[in-house]
């Protein structure tokens, strides 16, 4: 049976599959970002800080493929002989088709791709990591290359080694920068007549401040730029002081 063929993204419009690596890497990096307080330097962790690079990677890259493209959804699937025909173009080394679920399970260089068709639907994926889909063609070979090829062990990790360093530089400025907000408050007012709540840098990259004096209650952000701050801050001290006295 002949199937209708879908246009592929990666023949048509080059500026695309530049475009969603470039926004997969950048979601799969802000994803580590978050969880960077999970990881240390142990290999074990580095382990595992790729293994979440590499899923969040191919998540978004599937997740942008479907909004660039302007693929029709169908409701046909192809056959593993045309994804077969595709993976023959890449340098296969082997391949193992098994039932209970459906899988194609075909072995390259520097990986493996899967395509499962069972019950709970389609599923793609790379080594151990699987992903369910609308549909699958032809294309979603690519998309697995781009992801084999993107995110190799050694380049990720080293992404995550850099990470790191800007995470505890990040670290110590937002330290230095609180212990010099406290500092200043500590200075302008008199022991005994306030009490920090919280002082921190926000995930917005602003200082925060909570307080309770004896004049009242200020809660103030600001941007990291402490002249900045100690004219909010005296601004808001003058404006409770006067406050209190009516």
């Amino acid at each position: 049976m002949n199937f209708p063929r879908q246009e592929r993204i990666f023949d048509i419009e080059e500026k695309w599959r530049q475009k969603i690596i470039k926004h997969a890497h950048e979601d799969a990096y802000y994803f580590l970002r978050a969880q960077v307080d999970g990881f240390m330097e142990g290999t074990a962790d580095k382990t595992k800080a790729y293994e979440s690079y590499q899923s969040s990677f191919m998540d978004s890259l599937i997740k942008h493929y479907y909004s660039y493209s302007n693929l029709v959804r169908r409701s046909f699937k192809v056959t593993f002989k045309p994804l077969l025909e595709r993976l023959s173009e890449k340098g296969t080394t082997g391949y193992k088709v098994e039932t209970d679920p459906l899988t194609l399970t075909v072995f390259l260089k520097n990986g493996s791709m899967t395509f499962t068709d069972s019950d709970q639907g389609l599923f793609v994926g790379v080594n151990d990591y699987k992903v369910k889909v609308s549909h699958w063609n032809e294309d979603m070979v690519d998309l697995l290359e781009i992801v084999l090829d993107e995110c190799q062990e050694s380049e990720t990790i080293r992404k995550i080694d850099e990470l790191l360093i800007e995470y505890k530089t990040e670290e110590i400025r937002n330290q230095i920068l609180v212990t010099t907000v406290e500092g200043y408050v500590h200075m302008k007012l008199p022991s005994g007549s306030y009490k920090i709540r919280s002082c921190c840098i926000t995930y917005f990259n602003e200082i925060f401040l909570y307080m309770e004096t004896i004049w009242g209650s200020i809660s103030l952000t600001s941007p990291i730029d402490i002249e900045r701050f100690a004219e909010l801050f005296d601004m808001e001290i003058e404006k409770i002081k006067a406050m209190s006295q009516k």
